[in-house]
Protein backbone atom coordinates (compact mmCIF):
# COMPACT_ATOMS: atom_id res chain seq x y z
CA UNK A 1 0.00 0.00 0.00
CA UNK A 2 0.83 3.11 -1.11
CA UNK A 3 1.65 5.88 1.98
CA UNK A 4 -0.63 9.10 1.55
CA UNK A 5 1.21 12.22 2.61
CA UNK A 6 -1.48 14.32 5.00
CA UNK A 7 -1.46 17.88 3.68
CA UNK A 8 -1.36 20.66 6.03
CA UNK A 9 -4.43 21.29 8.82
CA UNK A 10 -7.54 23.18 7.56
CA UNK A 11 -9.98 24.20 10.02
CA UNK A 12 -13.87 24.58 9.51
CA UNK A 13 -16.78 27.25 10.31
CA UNK A 14 -20.35 26.49 10.90
CA UNK A 15 -21.81 29.43 8.34
CA UNK A 16 -24.27 31.19 10.88
CA UNK A 17 -23.90 27.93 13.12
CA UNK A 18 -25.01 25.06 10.57
CA UNK A 19 -27.17 26.82 8.42
CA UNK A 20 -27.35 23.40 6.09
CA UNK A 21 -29.76 21.62 8.50
CA UNK A 22 -30.45 23.62 10.96
CA UNK A 23 -32.34 27.34 11.48
CA UNK A 24 -29.15 29.79 11.47
CA UNK A 25 -27.99 31.29 14.10
CA UNK A 26 -29.88 29.58 16.61
CA UNK A 27 -28.92 27.24 20.08
CA UNK A 28 -29.70 23.89 17.97
CA UNK A 29 -27.22 25.19 14.79
CA UNK A 30 -24.56 25.89 17.20
CA UNK A 31 -24.95 23.18 19.52
CA UNK A 32 -24.46 20.39 16.13
CA UNK A 33 -21.65 22.39 15.11
CA UNK A 34 -20.16 21.72 18.31
CA UNK A 35 -21.44 18.09 18.26
CA UNK A 36 -19.18 17.58 15.00
CA UNK A 37 -16.04 19.10 16.44
CA UNK A 38 -15.83 21.98 14.09
CA UNK A 39 -13.14 24.96 14.61
CA UNK A 40 -15.43 28.20 14.65
CA UNK A 41 -19.04 28.94 14.48
CA UNK A 42 -19.28 32.15 12.55
CA UNK A 43 -22.63 34.24 13.33
CA UNK A 44 -24.14 37.65 13.24
CA UNK A 45 -24.58 40.37 15.65
CA UNK A 46 -27.54 42.95 15.46
CA UNK A 47 -29.00 45.31 18.04
CA UNK A 48 -32.80 45.59 19.13
CA UNK A 49 -34.13 49.09 19.46
CA UNK A 50 -33.24 49.24 23.22
CA UNK A 51 -29.56 48.55 22.94
CA UNK A 52 -29.51 44.48 23.43
CA UNK A 53 -26.63 42.98 21.00
CA UNK A 54 -28.23 39.42 19.81
CA UNK A 55 -27.37 36.87 17.35
CA UNK A 56 -29.34 37.32 14.00
CA UNK A 57 -28.68 38.19 10.36
CA UNK A 58 -31.04 39.89 8.56
CA UNK A 59 -32.77 43.24 8.96
CA UNK A 60 -36.01 42.59 8.84
CA UNK A 61 -37.85 39.40 10.59
CA UNK A 62 -39.79 38.18 8.20
CA UNK A 63 -37.90 35.45 6.64
CA UNK A 64 -36.95 33.54 9.67
CA UNK A 65 -39.93 35.25 12.59
CA UNK A 66 -42.47 35.73 10.19
CA UNK A 67 -42.54 39.35 11.50
CA UNK A 68 -42.48 42.72 9.35
CA UNK A 69 -40.62 44.51 11.35
CA UNK A 70 -36.95 45.92 11.23
CA UNK A 71 -34.66 44.41 14.40
CA UNK A 72 -33.54 47.75 15.70
CA UNK A 73 -36.91 48.68 15.79
CA UNK A 74 -38.39 45.86 18.64
CA UNK A 75 -37.00 45.71 22.06
CA UNK A 76 -35.61 42.67 23.57
CA UNK A 77 -38.77 42.27 25.57
CA UNK A 78 -40.96 41.93 22.18
CA UNK A 79 -38.34 40.30 20.20
CA UNK A 80 -38.29 37.02 22.72
CA UNK A 81 -42.40 36.74 22.11
CA UNK A 82 -41.63 35.79 18.46
CA UNK A 83 -40.22 32.35 17.83
CA UNK A 84 -38.48 30.59 15.25
CA UNK A 85 -40.56 27.55 13.32
CA UNK A 86 -39.26 24.93 15.34
CA UNK A 87 -40.05 27.28 18.63
CA UNK A 88 -36.58 28.49 19.53
CA UNK A 89 -36.01 32.28 20.20
CA UNK A 90 -33.59 34.91 18.89
CA UNK A 91 -30.69 34.39 21.13
CA UNK A 92 -29.01 37.23 23.30
CA UNK A 93 -25.07 37.20 22.42
CA UNK A 94 -24.25 37.61 26.41
CA UNK A 95 -26.59 34.24 26.59
CA UNK A 96 -24.59 32.99 23.27
CA UNK A 97 -21.27 33.76 25.35
CA UNK A 98 -22.10 32.28 28.15
CA UNK A 99 -23.49 28.94 26.74
CA UNK A 100 -20.65 28.16 24.19
CA UNK A 101 -17.49 29.46 25.54
CA UNK A 102 -14.73 27.07 25.67
CA UNK A 103 -16.80 24.73 23.81
CA UNK A 104 -16.21 25.96 20.05
CA UNK A 105 -14.92 29.35 18.82
CA UNK A 106 -16.42 32.40 18.23
CA UNK A 107 -16.24 34.09 14.58
CA UNK A 108 -18.57 37.30 14.84
CA UNK A 109 -19.79 39.48 11.91
CA UNK A 110 -21.17 42.96 12.85
CA UNK A 111 -24.22 43.69 11.27
CA UNK A 112 -25.07 46.94 12.76
CA UNK A 113 -23.31 50.18 13.04
CA UNK A 114 -22.70 51.69 16.60
CA UNK A 115 -21.83 48.55 18.52
CA UNK A 116 -18.22 48.80 19.25
CA UNK A 117 -17.88 49.70 22.14
CA UNK A 118 -20.68 47.38 23.65
CA UNK A 119 -19.63 44.56 21.66
CA UNK A 120 -16.29 44.78 22.80
CA UNK A 121 -17.40 44.74 26.57
CA UNK A 122 -19.03 41.41 26.00
CA UNK A 123 -15.84 39.88 24.60
CA UNK A 124 -13.85 40.82 27.72
CA UNK A 125 -16.42 40.21 30.01
CA UNK A 126 -16.56 36.48 28.80
CA UNK A 127 -12.57 36.45 28.27
CA UNK A 128 -12.85 35.55 24.56
CA UNK A 129 -9.84 38.07 23.59
CA UNK A 130 -7.39 35.69 22.51
CA UNK A 131 -9.96 33.28 20.58
CA UNK A 132 -12.33 35.31 18.99
CA UNK A 133 -12.72 36.56 14.96
CA UNK A 134 -14.37 39.85 14.96
CA UNK A 135 -15.29 40.82 11.44
CA UNK A 136 -17.74 42.83 8.93
CA UNK A 137 -18.30 44.05 5.67
CA UNK A 138 -17.49 47.82 7.36
CA UNK A 139 -14.24 48.18 7.43
CA UNK A 140 -14.91 51.52 9.26
CA UNK A 141 -16.51 49.23 12.09
CA UNK A 142 -13.27 47.29 12.59
CA UNK A 143 -11.15 50.50 12.33
CA UNK A 144 -13.26 51.43 15.40
CA UNK A 145 -12.97 48.23 17.41
CA UNK A 146 -8.94 47.77 16.61
CA UNK A 147 -8.76 51.92 17.95
CA UNK A 148 -10.87 50.57 21.25
CA UNK A 149 -9.45 46.65 21.75
CA UNK A 150 -5.80 46.54 19.05
CA UNK A 151 -5.14 43.31 20.80
CA UNK A 152 -8.16 41.02 19.30
CA UNK A 153 -8.30 39.43 16.02
CA UNK A 154 -10.18 40.98 13.08
CA UNK A 155 -11.09 40.16 9.69
CA UNK A 156 -12.65 42.05 6.52
CA UNK A 157 -15.77 40.01 4.62
CA UNK A 158 -15.43 40.79 0.60
CA UNK A 159 -17.90 40.62 -1.30
CA UNK A 160 -17.46 41.08 -5.54
CA UNK A 161 -13.49 42.15 -6.17
CA UNK A 162 -10.74 42.15 -8.79
CA UNK A 163 -7.63 42.48 -9.85
CA UNK A 164 -4.50 43.66 -7.46
CA UNK A 165 -5.98 47.86 -7.64
CA UNK A 166 -8.94 46.20 -5.29
CA UNK A 167 -6.22 45.37 -2.49
CA UNK A 168 -5.23 48.68 -1.82
CA UNK A 169 -8.27 50.58 -1.85
CA UNK A 170 -10.76 47.81 -0.22
CA UNK A 171 -8.07 45.97 2.00
CA UNK A 172 -5.36 47.84 2.88
CA UNK A 173 -6.80 50.52 5.10
CA UNK A 174 -7.49 48.26 7.47
CA UNK A 175 -6.71 46.40 10.46
CA UNK A 176 -7.04 43.02 9.78
CA UNK A 177 -5.80 39.71 9.82
CA UNK A 178 -8.16 37.43 8.05
CA UNK A 179 -9.69 38.33 4.62
CA UNK A 180 -13.35 36.31 4.76
CA UNK A 181 -14.08 36.00 0.67
CA UNK A 182 -17.18 34.67 -1.24
CA UNK A 183 -15.24 32.58 -3.93
CA UNK A 184 -17.43 33.15 -6.42
CA UNK A 185 -16.64 36.71 -6.52
CA UNK A 186 -13.21 37.20 -6.02
CA UNK A 187 -10.32 36.69 -8.61
CA UNK A 188 -6.99 35.00 -8.27
CA UNK A 189 -5.18 38.38 -8.79
CA UNK A 190 -7.29 39.99 -5.87
CA UNK A 191 -6.79 37.13 -3.67
CA UNK A 192 -3.00 36.78 -4.55
CA UNK A 193 -2.45 40.59 -3.77
CA UNK A 194 -4.34 40.07 -0.51
CA UNK A 195 -1.71 37.30 1.06
CA UNK A 196 0.99 39.48 -0.46
CA UNK A 197 -0.12 42.01 1.99
CA UNK A 198 0.09 39.69 4.62
CA UNK A 199 -3.52 38.62 5.40
CA UNK A 200 -4.77 35.02 5.74
CA UNK A 201 -7.87 33.85 3.81
CA UNK A 202 -10.81 32.33 4.93
CA UNK A 203 -13.15 30.68 1.88
CA UNK A 204 -16.56 32.52 2.35
CA UNK A 205 -19.99 30.19 2.55
CA UNK A 206 -21.10 30.14 -1.34
CA UNK A 207 -21.05 27.11 -3.61
CA UNK A 208 -17.78 26.66 -1.02
CA UNK A 209 -17.47 22.70 -2.58
CA UNK A 210 -17.00 23.99 -5.72
CA UNK A 211 -13.74 26.30 -4.34
CA UNK A 212 -11.72 23.32 -2.67
CA UNK A 213 -9.27 23.52 -5.43
CA UNK A 214 -8.41 27.10 -4.53
CA UNK A 215 -7.19 26.17 -0.71
CA UNK A 216 -3.42 25.73 -1.90
CA UNK A 217 -3.50 28.45 -4.64
CA UNK A 218 -5.19 31.05 -2.02
CA UNK A 219 -3.65 29.60 1.10
CA UNK A 220 -6.95 29.08 3.13
CA UNK A 221 -6.79 28.70 6.54
CA UNK A 222 -10.52 28.91 7.74
CA UNK A 223 -12.95 27.05 5.29
CA UNK A 224 -17.02 28.63 6.52
CA UNK A 225 -19.43 26.25 5.22
CA UNK A 226 -22.93 26.04 5.54
CA UNK A 227 -22.67 22.47 5.78
CA UNK A 228 -19.13 21.61 7.41
CA UNK A 229 -19.68 17.84 7.78
CA UNK A 230 -19.81 17.86 3.68
CA UNK A 231 -16.52 19.83 3.12
CA UNK A 232 -14.96 18.23 5.87
CA UNK A 233 -15.60 14.71 3.92
CA UNK A 234 -14.24 16.36 0.95
CA UNK A 235 -11.02 17.82 2.66
CA UNK A 236 -10.70 14.49 4.28
CA UNK A 237 -11.04 12.58 0.57
CA UNK A 238 -8.18 15.55 -0.22
CA UNK A 239 -5.87 14.46 2.42
CA UNK A 240 -5.97 17.32 4.76
CA UNK A 241 -5.34 17.34 8.51
CA UNK A 242 -8.58 18.60 10.27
Amino acid sequence: MIAVAVKRKVRLSGHRGYKDGEIENTWKAFQRAIAEKIDYVEFDVKKTSDGVLVVYHDEFLTRLLHVNKRIGKVSWKELQGYAYDDGQHVLALDDFFTAFKGKIKPMLEIKAGGIEKQLLALVEKHGLETSIIIQCFNGRHIKKCHSLRPNITYGLCIGPASGAISYHFLVKPYPVTYLNIDGPLVDDRFVHACIQGGKKIILGARNTWEYLDKIEPWNVEIINADNPARIKQLLIERHYEL
